[in-house]
């Protein structure tokens, strides 16, 4: 029997993690993308709808068809067409991961459409291609952990060489998303170029000490492990209240808070989920009190990544 649809979810995710600048994500339980993919007559990968309106249509420009079309490629089949539609279930311009949701769904619904020609990890040289158009650069922080699940470290691209880090039981991330909107390209575009060797040096220390503390299960060494020394600070400008959030944060027992990839996503981890829910009131009241319209989402980290969710 030839399947003719089938529905994947991907996650959101956050990235850099503070000390991983483009090298280091995790994914979450909620939200994600959803995407369903059809068998199309004409060949390649075709956009058929999408629910948000500044998603691009063309299919050279969406990152869902350019992942699916580079998979298609490496199949080797040009008559082989899918359609796809595009069911966004978390805003653009957000720090959470959209536009790589949205690959690793496709990529996802896809590969099971197809009989599953390619293991999961080798459709993230696919994921990385159509993260790439979306901000022009070429990462994985985002795609990785939303196809693969997990917390973990990109140490390549080019073989892809990616490992999962130790999570202890009781991590909680809160991921608050202020209703504003800051392209990547745009958050991309403020950065330096170069980085003081002595800001280099904290940031490679702090990167160690918070994998040792990941393995140790060492909640104080996390804490103090997870500060970002050079990209936060040159970002923070975009989100005039980040100082704001972040006290309240850490006045309620937050062990780190910082921006969650590009922002304007703010996340924060803690030990428990009673804990995460106090830190989350917190960074609600402060959102409240400047009238700035968002959401929150409290989650454990998602380690199974993107799924499968129907097919016939």
């Amino acid at each position: 029997m030839v399947i003719e649809k089938i529905k994947a979810f991907a996650p959101a995710t956050v990235s850099n993690i503070c000390v991983g600048f483009d090298v280091m994500g995790l994914a979450i339980e909620a939200p994600g993308d959803e995407v369903l993919a059809s068998r199309h007559h004409a060949p390649g990968a075709h956009i058929l709808s999408c629910n948000h309106e500044k998603i691009p249509m063309d299919a050279g420009l969406n990152t869902a068809s350019v992942a699916v079309q580079a998979l298609l490629d490496k199949l080797g089949d040009p008559q082989m067409g899918i359609g796809l539609d595009i069911i966004k279930k978390m805003p653009v311009g957000t720090g959470m991961g959209s536009s790589a949701a949205s690959a690793a769904a496709a990529l996802v619904a896809t590969n099971a459409l197809l009989g599953e020609p390619f293991r999961k990890i080798e459709l993230l040289d696919f994921a990385v291609m159509g993260e790439r158009a979306a901000d022009g650069a070429t990462h994985a922080d985002n795609v990785a952990p939303s196809l693969l699940g997990g917390l973990m470290i990109i140490r390549s691209l080019d073989p892809p060489d990616v490992i999962q880090l130790p999570i202890p039981n009781d991590l909680y991330v809160g991921l608050l998303f202020p209703h504003i909107t800051i392209l990547t390209k745009e958050a991309r575009g403020i950065l330096k170029p170069e980085v003081p060797i002595k800001l280099f040096n904290q940031q490679v220390a702090n990167m160690g000490t918070l994998i040792s503390a990941l393995y140790r299960e060492d909640w104080e060494m996390m804490g103090r492990s997870l500060v970002d020394m050079v990209i936060e600070p040159q970002r923070a400008c975009l989100i005039p209240f980040l100082s704001q959030v972040k006290k309240a944060a850490y006045e309620a027992g937050a062990l780190t808070c910082s921006i969650s990839g590009a922002g304007p996503a703010i996340f924060t981890f803690a030990k428990g989920k009673t804990q995460i829910e106090n830190i989350g009131r917190a960074m609600v009241a402060v959102m409240n009190e400047l009238n700035i319209p968002h959401d929150l989402h409290i989650s454990k980290i998602n380690q199974k990544g993107s799924t499968v969710l129907e097919g016939k």
